[in-house]
């Protein structure tokens, strides 16, 4: 039985975003003496506890004769440490969370699990703090603020294909309580808690770009772009680096499936959540560990929620070791069992590796991400090319490219950088995720998580794949068919003497490498620049939303065993793509 009696005096359901002021009630059901302490937690995404003043203010009012002092610890929990007399049975705590000028903010994020104040209580004989009691406020989403329009980004001409509408509030959640009607060309069709799905015909050859108006909603919005007569491989959109409250995410696995699958309308995504991780920079507790048990329950959860040839989900994890640096491991077999980052398991990149191999050399995908961070990235020390064949170039962490490159990561790290791997000889494609910790994969709004460094908006991978299914997605990650975002939906493809990225190509002596790119994006292109060994070395500026481009390099390194090529593209408003590299070798 717990020693306290947690209840909220209010709210009890606040709006996504909106500031407010909590006040909880602790009764004590038994003494509470002197040497005790009581830990509340505070919703993970909320404004950061504060006893000098300012939105997060605490304060406690003691209905008894206890003396108690207060402290912050993590930036996340209240510690009320009981320094003279005691708590008798019947005394209450009231605690208020909110100071001027509005409140604390809520969390922007709406997933299946409200957010809670978790209660701890040390007695003061070893200090050890027990789960004691809870209270929880339910979080809604918001007012409609935008449409979320999605179509297939290839097809043919006169082809029906799936049109996907979904209405947000400002920061991505769905907003269920909304029902109305879209105007689709010169057609209506009906929005039904918050989603809207019909079909349209593609037009004649070229680049669709499908328009939708909610009138009684005053919103707008236009569909990422879809390539028309497009041949070759087809490319699938989805989120590969998402966490869920089986480590340190705020909503369940199974919300996250649904919210990739029917609410940001991803082909695909895989659920990373940590093997093992110590002393997590806003938990209390030493260790969090992903057990067997969990583990096997993830992969019914998954199979429950992926739907063939529409939506795919890849069995993955992330192994938390550091300070080699973060690694998101992808399965081919569903039945694959964990590595983890233990003494007696894998505590070593090239632990890891061996362990792996065992079930084959192609039955493994290691991610290095967020490689140019200071506390999770990598120094490209430690590499293993038949498993690591991709890296993340951006997350909700920003991007790991290269020094002063478009959304870097602040506080990156010299030498930690996807160039810097590239320069080694190491071959990588690219990929990109959310790294998403509040469980919403593809969220095409959302800019914020629930740690300090998750402030820009998470990626999407487009996998070039022949079909959407695990293992032809996992093939073609594994020939680096990919493509990363920072979450637009860019279709972004080029060549080198028709080498596709990913790939490489030899070379006679005297053959000059031809380029050839081409990009359709979502907002008009800014600039387009082909990287060469890291560097740019041809760039336009279209200023348009389609643009080709064919461009011959008249001074590639003759003397160099091997050139690495790259395309990237920064649109006017900001968002950008990488494809992944060519490597050109000379005989």
């Amino acid at each position: 039985m717990s020693i306290l009696e947690t209840t909220l005096g209010s709210p009890d359901g606040v709006r996504a975003g909106a500031r407010t002021r909590v006040e909880l009630r602790l009764r004590a059901r038994e003494p509470v003496t002197a040497g005790a302490s009581i830990r509340l937690a505070t919703p993970l995404g909320w404004t950061p506890p504060s006893l000098d003043g300012g939105p997060g203010l605490v304060r406690w009012q003691v209905g008894g004769r206890a003396l108690i002092l207060g402290e912050i610890e993590r930036r996340r929990y209240v510690r009320l440490n009981v320094t003279g007399g005691s708590l008798a049975a019947g005394d209450v705590i009231v605690v208020t969370y909110g100071g001027a000028p509005d409140g604390v903010a809520v969390q922007p994020w709406v997933t299946d699990v409200p957010a809670t104040f978790d209660v701890e209580v040390s007695r003061g004989d070893n200090g050890a703090f027990v789960p004691d009691s809870a209270a929880t406020v339910t979080v809604e989403p918001g007012a409609p603020a935008h449409l979320h329009v999605v179509i297939p980004s290839t097809g043919q001409a006169g082809q029906t294909v799936p049109l996907r509408i979904r209405v947000l509030d400002s920061f991505g959640n769905l907003c269920r309580s909304c029902s109305t009607e879209a105007a689709v060309g010169d057609r209506t069709t009906p929005i039904v808690a918050g989603r809207g799905d019909t079909q349209v015909t593609l037009p004649r050859d070229g680049v669709c770009r499908i328009e939708v108006t909610a009138a009684d909603l005053g919103l707008s919005g236009r569909s990422n772009p879809c390539r028309v007569a497009a041949v070759g491989p087809t490319p699938y959109w989805g989120d590969p680096h998402v966490h869920t409250v089986l480590s340190d995410g705020t909503g369940s696995p199974g919300f996250a499936l649904r919210y990739a699958r029917d609410v940001a309308c991803l082909d695909f995504t895989a659920i990373t959540d940590h093997d093992i991780e110590y002393h997590h920079a806003w938990f209390v507790r030493g260790l969090q560990r992903l057990s067997d048990e969990a583990w096997s329950a993830l992969g019914t959860i998954i199979a429950d929620h992926r739907d063939e040839g529409r939506f795919a989900v890849l069995r993955a994890y992330e192994w938390t070791g550091r300070p080699y640096g973060d690694r998101c491991v992808y399965l081919r077999s569903d039945h694959s069992s964990m590595r983890r980052y233990e003494p007696d398991d894998a505590p070593t990149p090239e632990a890891l590796w061996r362990r792996l191999k065992r079930t084959g050399p192609d039955e493994a995908l290691v991610v290095p991400h967020t490689s140019a961070s200071a506390f999770m990235g990598t120094d490209w020390t430690d590499h293993d090319g038949d498993l690591e064949r991709l890296v993340e170039v951006y997350s909700m962490h920003g991007a790991s490219e290269c020094p002063g490159g478009p959304a870097e990561m602040p506080g990156a790290l010299p030498g930690r950088h996807v160039r810097d791997a590239l320069s080694r000889g190491y071959q990588l494609g690219f990929v990109a995720g959310g790294d998403m910790h509040s469980s919403q994969p593809g969220n095409p709004v959302l800019t914020v998580g629930p740690y300090r460094t998750l402030r820009f908006k998470p990626g999407l991978t487009a996998v070039f794949a022949d079909r959407l299914d695990e293992d032809a997605l996992f093939d073609a990650m594994r020939r680096r068919r990919t493509c990363a975002t920072t979450g637009a939906r860019i279709l972004l493809w080029f060549s080198v003497n028709g080498a596709p990225p990913g790939d490489r190509v030899t070379l006679e002596t005297g053959v000059v490498p031809v380029v050839r790119g081409c990009v359709h994006g979502t907002a008009p292109v800014a600039e387009v620049t082909v990287m060469r060994n890291g560097a740019p070395v041809h760039t336009v500026r279209p200023q348009r939303e389609d643009f080709a481009f064919r461009w011959e390099d008249p001074h590639a390194p003759a003397g160099r065993a091997h050139t690495v090529y790259y395309l990237r593209a920064v649109q006017a408003d900001g968002e950008v793509a990488w494809a992944s590299p060519v490597w050109v070798h000379r005989r």
